[in-house]
């Protein structure tokens, strides 16, 4: 599935994560991530028109419905037509962001409410666990997630409190069987 192989050459960490979730929502739920990648490095340019255009784009394809043979925006537009809440809050965002606004927090939200769309889960928790790869420390990540949460986000959560685990596969190749034995204890 080409939505895992991209989401694994950009966050290998965050593919192996997508293998507990359904086979019929884990591409889906592979391109939010990825979006919600794109994002994150749209906001760190060091340009606050260059963030914005970056997002404008996205906005546009998605409203418009035309994804100009970019595969991330194509599959996307292929997982659902209605886009009309995410173009909305890009919208908002690039308005701060021309403002110079504070718009990270807001983009971990956009994606959180359509990661609980497609799994289920708590949106607040869930963008607080998305927050947390932008986090210098684990401490910094709050320990209590509700008890419902679906098994791929609390994994998520397991990456972050050992902030090795994320370099993944480069230091630390066993990477997917420590995730899969702590799900079969437990831990998560």
């Amino acid at each position: 599935m080409a939505s895992t192989a991209d989401l694994r050459r950009e966050f290998p960490a965050l593919a192996l994560v997508a293998g507990f979730v359904a086979p019929k929502k884990r591409g889906e739920f592979a391109d939010l991530l990825l979006l919600w990648l794109e994002g994150r490095r749209a906001l760190r340019a060091n340009e606050n028109m260059v963030a914005a255009i970056r997002l404008g784009w996205w906005r546009d394809a998605l409203r418009d419905q035309a994804p100009q043979a970019v595969p991330l925006a194509m599959r996307l537009l292929a997982h659902r037509q209605d886009w009309a809440g995410v173009v909305a809050d890009l919208d908002a965002m690039i308005g701060a962001l021309l403002g110079s606004g504070e718009v990270l927090d807001k983009w971990h939200r956009i994606i959180a409410e359509q990661l609980s769309a497609n799994l289920g889960g708590d949106t607040e928790a869930i963008a607080k666990i998305l927050g947390g790869f932008d986090t210098p420390s684990p401490s910094d990540i709050p320990p209590n997630l509700p008890p419902n949460l679906p098994i791929a986000f609390r994994l998520m959560r397991w990456l972050q409190a050992d902030r090795h685990r994320l370099n993944y596969p480069h230091q630390n190749p066993l990477l997917a069987l420590k995730m899969l034995w702590a799900v079969l204890l437990r831990r998560i």
